[in-house]
């Protein structure tokens, strides 16, 4: 049976997509493989083995520096005494840069495999998701002018080739990563697999009564954005899309489902008149964002990249008619009249037109049930037949029987 050990960066992974991945990981995988999760920076105080739920857990206590992947030669000499080198060992990381780690796991334990995901690259927010500036940057970046300008992004290339060499297999979240990874990083097809994220089907609330409880008169609209409330989300666009949006349909709510930071803070300080229809929840666990997913009348991601949405993925799952941009990755899972309502982005050239659109595009489907209910059950449909999380099963498990 193949051993698998998951590395998980405990402090970030609570609030993020890798947090929510590496669950659903345990949970496909432990039913045909031995399971361990290795938390750097956890909150144990020292290095100990812990059992839960019939998963083991080896848990780093916070390292000096924070960023785990520079102690690899500490690591790798705990690798060597909890995990051993064993040719049914199968490593997956996540997190990058960290060519110098995996450099360190190879040199440790030379017969274990590594699974290498992508769930981010270093190149996204310089390029605003733009592939095509990326690609144009890094076939010219022999040139002086070019390196000197671009130097982080030439830099974070050869770093991330690095990582690909290292690794055994890679896996993509999505069909614009896989593409890219072959056709500029020059890897080989045979190492790549795209696998999309997957998740359960979660418990519907009861429309009627979580409006009620949540204090949402019954002819409020309510468009819903969840994630990290930042400018490469979208966040800016949104905001200034959404008050076009009130002079239309001045009952819309627009309620943000994460945390309040000082950007936000700005943006709702620059728009004074759309402030009250404007609710910012803070960071929400999964019980009480369900139920908001449970009352969106539409759910909005106006993101300039994703790898795999999981809020796209939940937006689907629960029926929700979506407004989303063409941005990097999403353009994957959305197809516009197909299972959304989709905004060319323009390279984020554009933000104002990118807001007008967005705009026109809400107030398309706040003025039309029927188009609603329509992309709602399309975009159900395309979860049960691409994100479903058997179907993330289903491409892991032929990917661990390949190593």
């Amino acid at each position: 049976m193949k051993k698998v050990y998951i590395l998980d960066e405990s402090i970030s992974s609570k609030r993020n997509g890798i947090g929510t991945y590496t669950r659903q990981l345990v949970r496909i995988l432990k039913p045909v493989s031995e399971v361990c999760v290795v938390s750097f920076n956890s909150d144990s105080k020292e290095l100990a083995v812990v059992y839960h739920d019939g998963i083991r857990r080896i848990m780093f206590p916070p390292f000096p520096t924070g960023n785990y992947t520079s102690n690899g030669d500490i690591i790798s000499v705990a690798f060597k005494i909890y995990i051993g080198d064993d040719s049914d060992n199968l490593i997956i990381a996540s997190h990058s840069p960290c060519s110098d780690f995996l450099a360190m796991i190879r040199e440790y334990l030379p017969l274990s495999k590594i699974i290498f995901v992508i769930h981010d690259f270093g190149w996204t927010m310089e390029c605003t998701g733009s592939r095509e500036k990326y690609t144009r940057i890094i076939k010219v970046g022999k040139r002086k002018n070019i390196k000197n300008r671009y130097s982080f992004l030439i830099d974070r290339y050869d770093e991330e080739k690095r990582i690909y060499g290292l690794s055994d297999k890679i896996v993509c979240l999505c069909h614009e990563s896989f593409c890219l990874l072959r056709d500029l990083y020059g890897v080989d097809e045979k190492k790549l697999s795209l696998i999309s994220n997957g998740l359960p089907q979660s418990k519907k609330g009861d429309r009627a009564t979580v409006r009620k409880d949540f204090f949402i008169d019954n002819d409020e609209k309510v468009l819903l954005f969840s994630g990290r409330l930042v400018s490469a989300k979208g966040i800016d666009v949104l905001f200034s899309a959404f008050e076009k949006v009130l002079l239309q349909n001045p009952k819309a709510r627009l309620v943000l489902a994460g945390s309040l930071n000082s950007h936000v803070e700005k943006l709702l300080a620059s728009y004074p008149h759309a402030v009250s229809r404007i609710t910012v929840t803070g960071f929400l666990p999964k019980e009480l964002l369900q139920k908001w997913y449970a009352i969106a009348d539409i759910g909005v991601i106006p993101s300039c990249y994703e790898q795999c949405s999981y809020t796209g993925i939940e937006m689907m799952m629960n029926g929700i008619p979506v407004v989303t941009t063409d941005g990097y990755g999403l353009s994957d899972m959305f197809k516009s009249g197909e299972n959304a309502s989709v905004v060319k982005l323009n390279g984020c050239k554009c933000p104002k037109k990118t807001a007008e659109d967005l705009a026109n595009a809400i107030v398309s489907l706040l003025d039309s049930e029927e188009l609603c209910e329509y992309l709602g059950k399309k975009a159900y449909e395309t979860y049960k037949n691409r994100y479903q999380l058997k179907h993330m099963r289903m491409g892991y498990v032929k990917l661990i029987n390949e190593l």
